[in-house]
């Protein structure tokens, strides 16, 4: 997190309606609680990698992403099982790759819920 707290100031000065925070947010704990119910942004790296932990991510992305939100999530995509939480998304989310290093086998998804989720 201490990258991401310097990074994003430099990358959305002047630029930002509202002043983007950066936290840390455990999945399947009550952390989720202490989070307002909607977000301009909510963005993932690297968090596509346990399935075991699929269904509490799930929930916490549908949790913090309102019908406005934009979602990012970056990272590889390692086993088949990823691809089907992506596929599981898309059942809430509009969900484009909107960039693809295939060499270092990093993707960007951009997401934004479908208008009945």
């Amino acid at each position: 997190l201490p990258c991401a707290r310097g990074n994003v100031p430099r990358n959305t000065d002047q630029r930002a309606k509202h002043a983007p925070v950066v936290r840390r947010l455990e999945w399947g704990s009550t952390d989720l609680d202490n989070f307002g119910l909607k977000y301009d942004y909510v963005m993932g790296s690297d968090i596509i990698y346990k399935e075991e932990t699929f269904p509490d991510l799930y929930k916490t992305i549908m949790h913090l992403c309102g019908a406005e939100t934009v979602l990012y999530l970056a990272g590889r995509i390692r086993f088949s099982v990823d691809e089907i939480f992506l596929d599981t998304l898309k059942q809430d989310f509009y969900l484009s790759c909107v960039y693809e290093d295939e060499v270092r086998e990093v993707y960007i998804y951009r997401g934004e819920k479908l208008r009945n989720s």
